[in-house]
């Protein structure tokens, strides 16, 4: 049965809520540094990706998924990971391909998850040697001028 966003939402929202309120019921707040996967993130928990990573163990586990059919099986793959906002994604992929000497570049535009991607990789020395951090946005043409800030 597949839900509609609005449900997904909901539910999100009241699985937060709960979860927040037993972390602050043991003197804990949102900022958590957990290891999902054998990958050891920052997150904070008010925000929705670091909150799925925190509490499904991953951002998008389907896609996650289909990585693990897709990537690892040879040596020497490169992925690009254009939007890499935390790196929900670009870690697992990380996890596949730089163990056989793959690499993973990660674009990603705005100054806050980028600030939080650097920190993550930077958690995982392994995997993250074979990371490519890009602060950039990727355009169709070049010289189109790019918002200041993006939602």
């Amino acid at each position: 049965m597949k839900m509609d966003t609005r449900h997904k939402i909901f539910l999100a929202t009241a699985a937060y809520r709960f979860v927040s309120f037993v972390r602050r019921c043991f003197g804990k707040g949102d900022h958590i540094r957990t290891n999902r996967g054998g990958i050891i993130w920052d997150l904070d928990l008010h925000e929705g990706i670091d909150f799925s990573v925190f509490l499904l163990g991953g951002f998008e586990p389907g896609t996650l998924k289909l990585y693990k059919k897709l990537l690892g099986h040879e040596s020497g793959e490169v992925v690009l990971d254009i939007g890499a906002n935390i790196g929900s994604h670009t870690l697992p992929l990380a996890q596949l391909v730089v163990p056989k000497g793959g690499k993973v570049y990660a674009f990603e535009p705005t100054q806050y998850a980028f600030g939080k991607l650097i920190r993550n990789v930077a958690l995982n020395p392994t995997i993250g040697k074979g990371v490519e951090v890009v602060q950039a946005m990727l355009l169709a043409k070049d010289g189109v001028a790019a918002e200041q800030e993006i939602y």
